[in-house]
């Protein structure tokens, strides 16, 4: 099973980029969202296997572009 987690941060910190020394002046707040399990053989089962897995990775992929919108 593939089970999808959002993490949230408010403030938002860590960024690409940003210094991991550089916290912000506010406690941080945690927002976890777990998503309903995904049962990979059912995308699996399509053959051929190459596409069932790009199929997959595209669906995870717009699943955390639509969880991750602000």
């Amino acid at each position: 099973m593939i089970t999808p987690v959002v993490i949230r941060q408010t403030p938002p910190n860590f960024k690409k980029g940003q210094a991991w020394y550089k916290i912000p002046k506010v406690k941080i707040c945690y927002d976890l969202t777990v998503g309903e399990d995904i049962d990979p053989q059912a995308w699996l089962a399509e053959k051929p296997l190459p596409i069932a897995s790009r199929r997959l990775n595209n669906y995870l992929q717009d699943y955390f572009n639509r969880e991750t919108r602000i």
